[in-house]
């Protein structure tokens, strides 16, 4: 079939019509159908067409003529009195008069604005321009954002990859890749709006030059790469953020930008799309999460006019069908697969995509349900799946790995003074991705775990720590670049009676008969599963059967240590006890190690006694008490 000039206008309205129907199929499908052969059909069938006629201009109106005077000889109207005038007639409104011109409403949604200063085509005779993979402004932008993924960490200088991203994508190369990492930039730089800008700057980049940026057009899956990673970045921040009303416009603009985008993927991917259903799913949720708006007050009723007869009640309306019930948690998208590597030096690459992913799946999961063990087990296989030794560490055993922010670790104390465990658990678990070396943020969510009584997940918690330190045991030396340590002092305590608690740690019962270390363990479970009561009559039982002054004193710091979160004023007068029983009894020389022991921990029952709200106090009285009968103590506390 060959088009005629007739059919030209159809053809060009069908091409418009299509490019909206295949946005729509792509934006719905999670396996569309092929939509390649009747694209490229369509535009055949175009190029092929004249033009279509130009719209012939609408004929300007003539202005009206003026009336014709009457003749002298014309019957004439009476000529009424001067003291009357007849009333003035209003003048027809003359036609087509000049109205002042009305600027046309301004899109909702207008990507080539927002993009302008990305789309001008490249100086020279290649709009697109050519690979610059070996500039270095391009070295430079892919070794700051690296630092997202390297496991040395370092903050990326996001205002350096929006300048040379920007110099490369005007001067050089419209990069899909190089556009991908400005989106993020911008986001990262500007909020919600610098997102809206990053993916208008992408749709305007592949719909103007997707035959000739780079990567070549041939290397499908590079593309779909290069977009993947912007929308796992954007999948896992945004899936974590809590909206306010401040963030409204932002979220709405973002919704229109991305549908936008994702259309304009449709129809250019052949084969290779990058997967957009993660992403389209938090963005609304995102939406749902926005708070209410606010209504506004109605305005005051009319004053009702009087009638003659007062008009009969309409009929009630119908009844509408109540809303379908909402789901009981959120849809959760699969992730997609990972292609497998090429060679070998791939592998290290594909291991840390197969990680992001778990990380992804994880946090959906933990969402859902905070006590499922699964998302645990996820997170701390996905961390480390690719890492299979620390990075290396400077004479003085600092890493070059920044540490967790001050106010972060500041924050989870003050969390845990105040018995916030959720919000512990999300914290943590949020963080691990950029902190994956600290070991105080898998203690902390160990704690919160066994505090909700989630004791599966805190089980998965801790398998997790004690493969990573088995595997790589120096992580319990070695320190952050800033000279603290990957494991902090709780965390350390933690390790030696929870994650390792047969190598003769703290709180394992080291030197006690396998009987009572069988039941310290039992009562280390109950505790953790919040019985502290039942856990502190077991501990008590075992002090009065025991023979030895030692052996009781060993089972009373077991105790006290168990006590630190469930019970902090119980856990602070054993320790104070303890460090004035041991002082009398002046063994410092003969068991250092248990006097150590028993100060770190008081030192940490005060810290904690301080940061709670009130502060927790004690006296010798209460001390007493706990000595002779903690699980009396206990009840006090409660």
């Amino acid at each position: 079939m060959t088009p005629t000039e007739k059919d030209s206008k159809s053809i060009y309205e069908l091409e418009d019509v299509s490019k909206h129907m295949f946005g729509v199929i792509s934006q719905k499908f999670e396996e569309g159908p092929a939509t390649r052969g009747l694209r490229d059909a369509i535009t055949r069938a175009k190029m092929s067409a004249p033009p279509p006629p130009e719209p012939k201009p609408e004929p300007k109106p003539e202005p009206a003529k003026p009336a014709a005077q009457p003749s002298a000889s014309a019957s004439a109207p009476a000529v009424q009195p001067a003291s009357s005038p007849a009333p003035a007639q209003p003048s027809a409104a003359p036609a087509a008069a000049p109205a002042a011109e009305q600027k046309p409403d301004k899109p909702a949604f207008d990507p080539a604005a927002l993009a302008a200063t990305w789309i001008e085509p490249i100086p020279g005779g290649k709009p697109a321009g050519s690979d610059a993979r070996y500039e270095p402004e391009h070295e430079a932008v892919r070794s700051e954002v690296g630092k997202l993924e390297s496991v040395t960490g370092g903050d990326v200088d996001w205002l350096k990859v929006k300048r040379d991203s920007t110099k490369l994508l005007t001067q050089k190369s419209k990069d899909l890749l190089i556009a991908a990492y400005l989106a993020r930039a911008l986001h990262m730089l500007d909020g919600f709006s610098g997102l809206v800008t990053g993916f208008a700057m992408l749709s305007e980049l592949c719909e103007r030059f997707w035959a000739d940026m780079e990567p070549p057009k041939k290397k499908e899956r590079r593309r779909a790469n290069a977009l993947s990673w912007l929308f796992d970045q954007l999948d896992r921040e945004l899936g974590e953020y809590k909206p306010t009303e401040k963030d409204r416009a932002g979220v709405v603009q973002l919704q229109l930008a991305a549908k936008h985008l994702f259309g304009v993927i449709g129809q250019q991917f052949e084969s290779e799309a990058p997967p957009t259903r993660g992403l389209r799913d938090t963005l609304s949720r995102l939406e749902m999460s926005l708070p209410p708006e606010a209504k506004p007050e109605p305005p005051p009723p009319p004053k009702p006019e009087p009638k003659p007869e007062p008009p009969k009640p309409a009929a009630p309306p119908p009844q509408a069908a109540p809303p379908p019930a909402a789901a009981s948690g959120p849809a959760i998208a699969a992730p997609q697969t990972q292609a497998a590597p090429a060679n070998a030096e791939e592998v290290v690459q594909y291991l840390a995509k197969v990680g992001a992913d778990f990380l992804t799946t994880a946090n959906m999961l933990r969402r859902a349900n905070q006590a499922d063990p699964l998302p645990y087990r996820l997170t701390r296989t996905g961390l480390y799946l690719h890492i299979a030794k620390p990075p290396p560490a400077q004479p003085n055993g600092n890493l070059s790995v920044p540490p967790p922010p001050p106010d972060l670790l500041t924050r989870l104390g003050l969390m845990k003074a105040n018995g916030k465990w959720a919000e512990i658990i999300e914290e943590t678990e949020g963080s691990l991705a950029r902190f994956r070396f600290s070991v105080d943020l898998h203690y902390y969510s160990a704690l919160a775990l066994g505090a909700l009584n989630h004791g599966d997940a805190r089980d998965a918690v801790i398998d997790g720590v004690h493969s990573l330190l088995g595997r790589m045991p120096t992580l319990m030396v070695l320190k952050f670049s800033n000279g603290s340590p990957l494991c902090g002092p709780d965390a350390k305590a933690w390790v030696d009676s929870e994650v390792f608690p047969d190598t003769g740690g703290g709180g394992g019962g080291g030197g006690l008969p396998e009987e009572v270390t069988s039941k310290i363990d039992k009562a280390k479970k109950a505790a953790s599963g919040g019985a502290f009561g039942e856990a502190a009559e077991i501990m008590q039982a075992q002090i009065e059967r025991s023979g030895s002054g030692r052996n009781q004193l060993m089972i009373r710091m077991a105790l006290a240590e168990m006590a630190a979160t469930p019970a902090p004023r119980v856990a602070l007068g054993l320790y104070t006890g303890l460090a004035r029983e041991l002082e009398s009894l002046t063994l410092d020389g003969w068991e250092p190690e248990l006097t150590t022991r028993c100060l770190q921990g008081l030192i940490r029952a005060q810290a904690d006694a301080a940061k709670a709200k009130p502060p927790l106090t004690t006296d010798p009285a209460f001390e007493r008490l706990c000595r002779i009968d903690p699980v009396a103590a206990s009840k006090l506390t409660s």
